[in-house]
């Protein structure tokens, strides 16, 4: 879970309104401050989400305004706040309700309009040239959702402040395919489902953010990626091989022969010869040391290899045993 201070903040499923599971990169930790949180989730192509963020009993806004929950996705193609008064955020902490970020308002012609968030592929225009700071600045934005909280003070204002609404993603622009490689990113986010909105008023403000000493905006951030980066980057396990012994050999039972190192059941017969035999099987199934591998393929070869040696020194094992029994009784 992502918590800082009092607050918490999740990546939702608009489809299943389940939590995406997070996954937390080695060194990459939270300050000692507690003003930054990272985390990895898996991003599905087409999937709709919206951030749900839960401010905790212990949650106060120092005798401010109130607070602005903001969102930034990949770098600023989503550029939002969301303002909320004392007494909304009071009643929000004491009902354990979540404040809910799903869409991005918008105008098109005279209409206003509110734009959800989703999941998308990649895409690459390759008429497009950049140069290679601009390439790195992208790159290096792609694939992030950025939540911050701030305790703020508000002012009136007579016109309304310049803000970021929803634009074209930089997905349509060449970001350069081995640059993304290397930051193993390949989803964006794509406009949702659109919905009407509402006029924003005549009333503007200025929101000024207050901290106290050694305090900060609380910043969370998520860097989406598809299972297929998750799993090159090391934060999805792998998951164990095992191998089922023929069923029809007599009073044997079910062994798995696993690299985890299962030990086989067999019948207690009080014999040297069948003790010596346990033994070796024992040490014949702990397999190979695990290594490394430098692609898909390489470690799907692999393991048929493994696969193969396993069901050789099972089917070895097993003459050897009933062999052992015979001589026994």
């Amino acid at each position: 879970m992502a918590i800082l201070e009092d607050v918490e903040v999740r990546v939702v499923s608009k489809g299943t309104n389940q939590p995406l599971t997070e996954y937390q990169k080695s060194g990459s930790t939270a300050r000692l401050d507690q003003s930054f949180v990272e985390k990895y989730i898996e991003s599905k192509d087409g999937e709709d989400f919206q951030v749900k963020v839960w401010l905790k009993k212990g949650f106060s806004c120092w005798g401010r305004w109130g607070i602005v929950v903001g969102i930034k996705i990949d770098g600023g193609v989503v550029d939002y706040f969301n303002p909320r008064s004392r007494a909304d955020v009071l009643r929000l902490r004491d009902s354990e309700q979540p404040i809910v970020l799903d869409f991005v308002p918008s105008v098109e012609g005279s209409e206003f309009c509110r734009i959800g968030f989703r999941f998308g592929s990649l895409g690459i225009d390759e008429n497009v040239d950049l140069t290679r700071e601009d390439l790195e600045a992208h790159a290096a934005t792609l694939g992030v959702i950025e939540v911050y909280v701030e305790r703020v003070s508000r002012k009136r204002r007579a016109q309304p402040k310049p803000r970021g609404l929803f634009y074209k993603p930089l997905a349509t622009v060449d970001v350069a395919k081995e640059l993304l490689k290397e930051k193993h990113v390949d989803s964006v986010m794509q406009p949702g489902k659109k919905r009407a909105g509402n006029d924003p008023g005549l009333a503007y403000y200025d929101y000024e953010a207050y901290r106290k000493k050694n305090s900060h905006r609380m910043s969370f951030k998520f860097r989406y990626r598809s299972e297929m980066n998750l799993r090159l980057l090391g934060l999805i396990a792998r998951n164990p091989t095992t191998v089922q012994t023929d069923d029809t050999v007599p009073n044997i039972g079910n062994a798995i022969v696993a690299r985890s190192a299962t030990p086989l059941i067999v019948p207690k017969v009080e014999s040297q010869a069948t003790t010596d035999i346990q033994t070796n099987m024992v040490a014949e199934n702990r397999g190979p040391a695990p290594r490394d591998y430098d692609s898909m393929a390489e470690r799907v070869e692999s393991l048929e290899q493994q696969l193969k040696e396993s069901q050789e020194r099972t089917e070895a094992m097993m003459r050897n045993l009933m062999g052992g029994l015979s001589t026994a009784i």
